[in-house]
């Protein structure tokens, strides 16, 4: 009873306060970024870092750059089973699941990318009740409680188990249509009802209450049409509802009747249709409504701030129906809108104020300032480029404008300012020399080249007052100085000895001077020997250079024209470059300053950079973090004695208080958002393990990679590192993807990283093995073949070498044998026959020996010829042997007058026979014929010679007398052939009838 009384003079005594807060900005995401539809019904952001949001047609998944869309498709199983989404919940595992109108329950495979559904089925007990799946809540046990349209059903994934429950006091009127489902202790949850009220349900008795609306009780629940239930930190639940607004109790209070007390909040002032409720990390607790946009109750639960729909504001609301909430864990939160896509609601960067032409306190009458200096009277000198100078008092806010028009100056084009004293003030222009600006009378004298003034040039680019108030003029034709005393311009030196185009002057002790110029580097002028010394250093020599800034040690800080930053130390004559690639917003620095912290502020070409020497991080600031412009002005650079900075721009002056910009600390994750091998997107499941096995002709890939920090995603930078290749980091700037071509075969470690939208590098680091599988040459085992194949090449050289050798060898001695044979037994009977002469006296005998010694010795001859026609390698050709057995064929018949008949038929008679088969085959030929003309009595020979692709048919028949049986195989001449046809592995036939008949057939290659 007490805590209700608290409870009541709380929201009884709220200072009612409604407003629009100038201090947030929304950023929006439409179907221009890719979001698949416009209704955004609920976001979460998920462990990963990626943002979920789920739409009537389509779930998508954003990575800070683009949106993933998943939607049904009839043709892939694994797809998601419904495009309305309407609940998407991460469980304990960081597994998804997605609840679908009219495609029931959805678990979302991370590794795999695909989906498992859970629908309703009337022929299966154990299923889901309903397809309109609008909540989903896991308890301590990992047991999910599902509330659809027909009721509430838990699920138990270990068992895959589901149960169904009828619940209620009247089992015939279930409690329907479940919206929300949130824990009120172990065993009990609230069932937010649409149309039926709030329900408490026992999970462990499955007994339920019911809190429902009662027109005659005030302290009851407003409307039945209960949306949703949250509990918030000071244990005060939050029951919003469609027609009835926001409801508020204490389950601990109780009235005396020992009822809950429902409390209306903000009845008068928020929507009664409300459809979503957060409680931020502040304690502020969102409301947001149907038609009404959101509303946030403070922390003190007394002021309530109304944001809606504006169109005149571009960085509000799109749209007034306000249907979830989620909190970015960088900071900010997401809004899902019904029809104004997914909003992004942040706190503005609120650091950077402004002093331009539209300014509401002070203003300047021309947007373009050059440069910047500050009075002793707490007047501030503005030079601008084409509006003269500007002079403006902060604490009057008072602004003062000498022009052409309204004063004797110079010029209206203003280049820089140095002060001499509380009344003089000399001012450079573009193009019109030098004025002196008496602050007392508001004159100007004004010196150039057209009163013979003796300035090197009237184009004025920077000026400066020496320790011995000497005012040096920087210009484009060379340097000169003017005397305080005199009040004259006179030229510093001859045309000898110093005409460089100067663009920064800076004094680093007194009596010498540092001088910038346009692409000739930095000299260091000694005044007092009147000497110039070039700085040699291969960074600085020959560099355009633009600002000079030392302070506080012997560091000189260098700003150069398309080159970076310059670190250079005088002791040791060391420089150090800085680029966008180590996170310099841009190359071409215009302007340094340092705050009391030590930091660098660097104006640029495109943006500002804040710049930490001592971890060399830079974090940098554009227009979308309030900034005017991004285009900074040279040497338009200044601090007060109270810290502040002033940078001019084209549009202004941005006032920076260096205390009021701390640097994020968030370490944001790295996640691949996309995978694209040889142009063809892939399923980020071949990145499941974090490896990449691709061959050798998949070598182009395209990675996408996002640092999952959405504050400012254009401002996150990256970097990414492939071992072995690159030993350091590879700085991509803000782009996100990563291109490889032609990667040779190896085993490849690829980084990445990214850093937060104040360009923190990410202690995280996403790490995938890539491996480039050799093609099939380049592998172990094909090498091993290789070996085998040439081993066995030489080995088989080796081997025919060596059996050609042996065969030589059989040939030589086969060839000695014949040799021996046939002509050493002829010679020997020669010999006999030729002694037996000497001693013979009988002429007859004599001429019989003589005529037996001339037939030895054409039988001689013949051999010989025989032997060498067969070893002579001209004579391979199978051509050559038939052409050889014609000749001896008619040769031996033409003594007796045989008649001869011969045929051929060659398939090619250019195939080439070893000296083996070829002789053989000859000398059976040979020998044939010749027992056919000697003692067959014959008068016709026949023979045919026949070639085919595996064998030589050699047929030779005689019209004699045949062969006798008892000769058949055993005649000296029938054995020779027998055994020649046996060594060619040849099959010998003999046939005698009406003559006799040979048949040869030898197998050949």
């Amino acid at each position: 009873m007490k805590n209700f009384k608290i409870l009541f003079a709380f929201f009884m005594l709220v200072n009612i306060l409604i407003a629009q807060d100038s201090n947030l900005e929304i950023r929006e995401y439409s179907s221009r970024e890719g979001l698949s539809q416009s209704v955004v019904n609920c976001v979460i952001q998920d462990s990963k870092g990626f943002v979920w949001a789920g739409t009537q047609d389509g779930l998508n998944k954003f990575d800070g750059y683009h949106f993933k869309v998943f939607k049904p498709d009839a043709e892939d199983s694994t797809s998601i089973s419904h495009n309305h989404i309407w609940t998407i919940v991460e469980d304990s595992k960081n597994n998804l699941w997605i609840g679908t109108y009219g495609g029931g329950l959805n678990f979302y495979d991370y590794k795999n990318e695909k989906f498992i559904h859970y629908v309703h089925s009337e022929k299966n007990s154990n299923s889901i009740n309903g397809d309109d799946v609008r909540a989903i809540f896991e308890d301590n046990k990992g047991v999910f409680w599902i509330g659809t349209k027909n009721g509430l059903n838990s699920f138990n994934p270990a068992k895959n188990k589901w149960t169904n429950y009828s619940i209620g006091t009247n089992p015939a009127l279930p409690y329907k249509n479940i919206r929300n489902i949130y824990p009120y202790s172990e065993n009990e949850l609230w069932l937010a009802c649409y149309g039926i009220g709030l329900v408490l349900f026992n999970t462990e008795t499955q007994k339920s209450f019911l809190y429902a609306h009662s027109k005659l009780d005030n302290g009851s629940l407003s409307s039945n049409n209960v949306w949703k239930i949250i509990k918030d930190r000071r244990g005060i639940y939050w029951v919003i509802t469609f027609g009835g607004g926001v409801n508020v109790f204490d389950y601990n209070s109780y009235n005396a009747s020992g009822k809950i007390i429902f409390r209306k909040f903000f009845d008068s002032e928020i929507d009664k249709n409300v459809t979503a409720i957060y409680e931020t990390d502040e304690e502020k607790i969102f409301i947001g409504t149907d038609t009404q946009g959101m509303f946030i109750v403070d922390s003190s639960r007394k002021n309530l701030t109304h944001i809606k729909l504006d169109i005149k504001n571009p960085k509000g609301l799109t749209n007034n129906g306000v249907w979830s909430f989620c909190k970015n864990s960088s900071g900010g939160y997401w809004i899902g809108t019904f029809g104004g896509g997914l909003n992004f609601l942040q706190y503005k960067n609120s650091s950077f104020e402004h002093i331009s032409t539209t300014s509401s306190r002070q203003t300047l009458n021309n947007p373009i300032v050059f440069c910047i200096e500050k009075t002793n009277k707490d007047e501030y000198l503005v030079g601008t480029y084409g509006g003269g100078l500007n002079k403006i008092n902060m604490s009057t806010e008072e602004a003062k404008y000498f022009t052409e028009n309204n004063s004797n100056i110079a010029s209206n084009y203003i280049t820089d300012i140095v002060i001499e004293n509380s009344t003089s003030y000399w001012l450079g222009t573009d193009g019109n020399g030098v004025s002196k600006y008496n602050n007392e009378k508001n004159t100007f004298i004004n010196y150039n080249t057209s009163n013979n003034d003796k300035l090197p040039n009237d184009f004025v680019k920077c000026m400066l007052i020496d320790s011995y108030k000497n005012i040096w003029v920087g210009t484009l034709q060379g340097l000169c100085n003017i005397q305080e005393s005199q009040n004259v311009a006179s030229e510093f030196y001859s045309d000898s000895v110093f005409k460089y185009d100067t663009r920064a002057l800076l004094e680093i002790v007194p009596g010498k001077i540092l001088i910038g110029t346009h692409g000739e580097g930095i000299f260091v002028h000694d005044i007092k020997n009147g000497t110039f010394e070039k700085l040699k250093n291969e960074l600085i020599e020959n560099q355009q250079i633009t600002a000079l800034y030392k302070k506080r040690d012997d560091i000189l800080w260098i700003g150069t024209r398309g080159r970076g930053l310059i670190m250079y130390h005088f002791e040791n004559n060391q420089a150090k470059l800085f680029t966008e690639k180590n996170g310099l917003c841009n190359n071409t620095v215009l302007g340094i300053e340092q705050d009391k912290f030590g930091n660098l502020w660097i104006i640029t070409n495109n943006g500002i950079s804040k710049f930490d020497p001592n971890s060399s991080l830079f974090a940098n600031y554009f227009a979308v973090d309030g900034l005017l412009s991004n285009e900074f002005v040279q040497g338009a650079i200044y601090k007060d004695e109270h810290e502040i900075i002033y940078a001019g721009n084209i549009k202004g002056i941005e006032m920076i208080d260096p205390a009021k910009f701390a640097t994020s600390k968030f370490n944001p994750p790295i996640e691949i958002s996309k995978l694209n091998i040889m142009d063809e997107d892939q399923s980020l499941s071949n990145l499941a393990d974090s490896r990449l096995e691709l061959s050798y002709r998949e070598n182009f890939i395209r990675i996408d990679f996002s640092s999952l920090d959405f504050t400012l995603p254009g401002k996150n930078r990256y970097r990414y590192k492939l071992t072995p290749g690159n030993s350091d980091w590879v700085h991509l700037g803000t782009e996100h993807t990563v291109n490889f071509a032609n990667l040779a075969t190896n085993k490849y470690l690829l980084e990445l990283n990214g850093s937060n939208s104040d360009g923190v590098w990410s202690t995280n680091v996403k790490s995938i093995a890539i491996i480039i599988s050799p093609p099939f040459y380049n592998t172990f085992w094909f090498y091993s073949f290789l070996v085998f194949i040439i081993g066995f090449v030489i080995y088989r050289f080796h081997y025919l070498r060596q059996h050609k050798k042996l065969e030589m060898e059989k040939l030589r001695l086969k060839i000695a044998s014949d040799l021996h044979d046939e002509v050493g037994s002829s010679l020997s009977q020669i010999a006999i026959n030729a002694d037996m002469i000497n001693y013979e006296a009988d002429i007859q005998k004599i001429k019989s020996k003589s005529e037996f010694i001339r037939i030895k010795s054409g039988e001689m001859i013949s051999a010989m010829n025989d032997v060498i026609w067969s070893i002579d390698s001209r004579n391979d050709r199978l051509e050559s042997l038939v052409e050889r057995i014609k000749n001896t064929v008619n040769l031996l018949s033409s003594s007796k007058e045989i008649l001869t008949k011969i045929e051929t038929e060659l398939q090619n008679p250019y195939k080439k026979l070893n000296v083996n088969l070829r002789q053989n085959i000859y000398l059976i030929a040979k020998e044939s014929v010749n027992n056919s003309v000697k003692y067959s009595g014959c008068n016709l020979i026949k023979i045919s010679f026949v070639q085919s692709d595996r064998s030589i048919k050699l047929c030779i028949s005689d019209n004699g007398k045949g062969l006798p049986s008892e000769l058949t195989h055993s005649g000296n001449g029938i054995k020779n052939i027998i055994y020649r046809a046996k060594s060619i592995n040849g099959k010998i036939e003999f046939v005698s009838k009406n003559g006799l008949t040979i048949n040869l057939e030898v197998p050949i290659k």
